[in-house]
């Protein structure tokens, strides 16, 4: 995968960053907590405000559906916390959510239907106040998840406009098209709050499968390193900074835990007799960027010798200078031992 999450990634990967990111807005949504008293509160006011010009029957069913969904969404939040969440279930919860809002939007666009019951212009300014502040905030609580806010926003708004434009006066037309240039901005602002919601969760979510693979490689190979007793270290050789992979500590016989280690204390393991070899070694791999390779001895604490092979490189900058040295040590004691006992066997 590339460094860059929600750039230039591999296809299977891309698809698998943007299903994460549709299951954390969804998820986003589930958590919402505010808009259902905000939604019940609002229900009420509007319900005590209208019921005089709608036969009984209608104002209590109104008020009875209106609660019904409002409890269809509480049970569905409280289903969706305990219910296992994964791909596969997401745009099942991103689907019952977008019809629960689409269900809410609706009653609340059924109230528009006031302004053809009464001329009071009174009703008309509280049917537009409560409209345009329930779609406002539907727009920004939902946009987390397009499909629901467009599910709320076009059945909020969409009556009332068609009723507007179908009125005989001017006026009404006139506020007609205000709706309709209030929808859009809103849209517009609710489709900008969706795009930094998704580039923000990508982001995160993309650094953070980053950070699991990387360490899933870096443990593959620890593994492959100690499978094959060969360790990788580094020198830079401009800060004077050493690192040594887990199997190079182990080859070389150094705990990092109890001891810092360093370029000089690796030296210092090396067999007294092959220091100069390795010396040399040295001194042709800075001079020509690439050792040939070279058989030593280690020394451990305990006075034990390891056989080694090493392996180095330099790398230079623009002027040719040295910047660092990277290099390689396998530990082939096994191999010379079995080598010489071969070799003393075949004497006889």
């Amino acid at each position: 995968m590339s460094a860059n999450p929600f750039g230039n990634v591999d296809r299977p990967e891309r698809k698998r960053l943007d299903a994460a990111v549709v299951a954390e807005q969804v998820r986003m949504l589930m958590h919402r907590r505010v808009d259902l008293p905000m939604n019940a509160l609002l229900a009420i006011l509007v319900w005590g405000t209208l019921r005089r010009l709608y036969p009984t029957w209608v104002a209590v069913s109104w008020f009875g559906l209106f609660y019904l969904v409002l409890l269809a969404r509480i049970i569905v939040r409280r289903v969706h916390r305990t219910a296992p969440f994964s791909a596969g279930t997401v745009s099942t919860w991103g689907g019952i959510f977008a019809a629960n809002a689409f269900a809410t939007a609706l009653l609340w666009g059924l109230t528009g239907s006031a302004i053809l019951l009464t001329p009071n212009p009174v009703y008309h300014l509280f049917i537009f106040f409560v409209l345009g502040g329930i779609s406002a905030a539907g727009i920004v609580s939902n946009s987390a998840y397009l499909p629901a806010m467009w599910s709320f926003t076009i059945p909020t708004l969409l009556p009332t406009i068609l009723i507007l434009f179908t009125r005989p006066d001017l006026n009404h037309i006139e506020m007609g098209g205000m709706m309709v240039m209030f929808v859009l901005v809103l849209i517009a602002s609710g489709r900008n709050i969706n795009r930094s919601i998704a580039e923000n969760f990508r982001l995160r979510l993309g650094q953070e499968m980053l950070s699991i693979e990387q360490k899933s490689s870096e443990e593959a190979m620890v593994e492959a390193q100690a499978m094959a007793h060969v360790g990788s270290w580094n020198v830079d050789l401009v800060a004077k900074t050493y690192f040594c992979s887990r199997e190079a500590y182990r080859i070389y016989g150094v705990d990092p835990a109890k001891s810092k280690p360093s370029y000089e204390a690796m030296l210092s393991r090396i067999y007294a007799d092959d220091r100069s070899l390795v010396d040399e070694d040295i001194a042709e791999t800075v001079a020509t960027g690439q050792g040939r390779g070279l058989d030593h001895r280690l020394v451990m604490d305990d006075g034990a010798i390891k056989h080694v092979h090493e392996l180095a490189r330099v790398t230079y900058d623009a002027k040719g200078r040295a910047l660092r040295m990277i290099g390689t040590v396998q530990d082939i004691t096994e191999h010379k031992i079995a080598r010489e006992s071969f070799n003393f066997l075949t004497l006889f």
